[in-house]
């Protein structure tokens, strides 16, 4: 990975900005500015919870200038030293004099092998940086700070508040990256956009560290995301598996047309009559249509709701839900801020959608469910 796309998030504009498209590709450019070189510039934030910039290179990673200790055969050694030196306290034993003078032998060539690599990967590092073949594991800032050539301590998030005792302010306090309004490459062969991107990373409240984080709203004051292609691939897969299995079940030869009816209006997709061949037009639009960067989509509502279908429970709430979509539309009942009230007994049904459905599907009220549908039937032979 030696590049990284940050996409503007697209926002609806009034001024059509969001609809301007590249004549080469004919994709839109998500602009949100106007005019050729508008943009925006971040920092690495602060973080009043941290008490310093959220620099996102506080991870540990695996320090490559680490020099194998041995422990494990090393602390073998000593036992078995110490077993024959047991031994030899006992009684003098030729062949045990003999085992322990050479495991001395073996133990101080290990010693000395050992030295000397350790000693061979600190003659590769400065002074400054000799103590990182001690350390197994080292921060990100650290890592980052050997590969760029800076000194330790150069990507500090530390000291704030340095400026007001007369120091210098931090790389990290005058750190500053213009973003495009649309797209904007980080090659992270560039030390400043490596740097920038693990701030993305970490925590950044303007750019959300990937699509994904975008789309479930991880990040509600992003302006940006970061994109990984690997990431863009996957969310297409998905949105493709999730498309196919909503129109495998659109081509169900069990979902008939009352079914396919019972759909569109719990839906509220539409009201009144529709025949067999409207709502398979209206559903597959519905599904091929579907926002389907969106969690929640009409592909997914459309799923839910034929899940319905496949349950003798389901299918009496779906045709409990048709009955109330009637009802609402020959204006049996109204429907007025989510209150469901039958206009000729002034009885609220429901104070919201699946109350009123329940009190169509109660049997304690079927005498009213009856009177209700009389209403309904009358409104048809007028």
């Amino acid at each position: 990975m030696s590049k990284v796309f940050i996409y503007t998030i697209p926002r609806k504009s009034v001024q059509g900005l969001d609809d301007i498209k590249d004549p080469r590709s004919d994709k839109k450019l998500t602009k949100t500015k106007h005019g050729l070189h508008t943009g925006y510039t971040y920092g690495i934030l602060y973080d009043t919870k941290l008490g310093k910039r959220n620099t996102g290179l506080f991870d540990l990673v695996d320090n490559p200038h680490y020099v194998d200790r041995k422990e494990a055969e090393e602390k073998e050694y000593k036992r078995k030293i110490s077993e024959l030196e047991d031994r030899l306290e006992k009684g003098d034993n030729a062949k045990d004099k003999k085992a322990l003078n050479d495991l001395y032998d073996k133990y101080r060539e290990f010693k000395s092998e050992r030295n000397r690599a350790i000693d061979s990967a600190k003659s590769k590092l400065s002074t400054q940086w000799e103590y990182l073949s001690d350390k197994q594991q080292i921060t990100r800032q650290e890592f980052l700070e050997f590969k760029h050539g800076r000194s330790p301590g150069y990507y500090t998030a530390e000291a704030p508040l340095k400026k007001l005792k007369g120091e210098p302010a931090t790389y990290m306090e005058l750190y500053k990256k213009r973003l495009n309004d649309g797209l904007t490459v980080l090659d992270l062969a560039i030390p400043e956009d490596e740097v920038f991107y693990w701030a993305c990373m970490g925590y950044h409240k303007y750019i959300a560290p990937s699509k994904k984080s975008w789309l479930s709203h991880e990040r509600p004051f992003a302006t940006h995301y970061l994109s990984l292609q690997e990431e863009d691939e996957e969310l297409a897969m998905a949105s493709k598996r999730l498309r196919n299995r909503a129109i495998a079940m659109l081509e169900d030869e069990s979902f008939n047309k009352t079914l396919k009816e019972a759909v569109v209006k719990d839906l509220n997709w539409q009201r009144g009559e529709i025949s067999e061949a409207q709502a398979y037009s209206l559903l597959s639009g519905k599904i091929e249509n579907a926002d389907y960067k969106s969690k929640v989509n009409d592909a997914t509502k459309f799923i839910e709701a034929y899940e319905k279908t496949k349950t003798a429970e389901g299918r009496e709430y779906l045709m409990s839900s048709v009955l109330l979509s009637d009802l609402i539309y020959n204006r049996v009942i109204t429907n007025v801020k989510d209150t469901y009230t039958w206009n000729t007994k002034s009885l609220v049904i429901g104070h919201n959608k699946k109350d009123a459905i329940n009190f169509l599907m109660d049997p304690n009220k079927a005498d009213q469910v009856k009177m209700v549908k009389g209403e309904l039937k009358a409104k048809y032979v007028v």
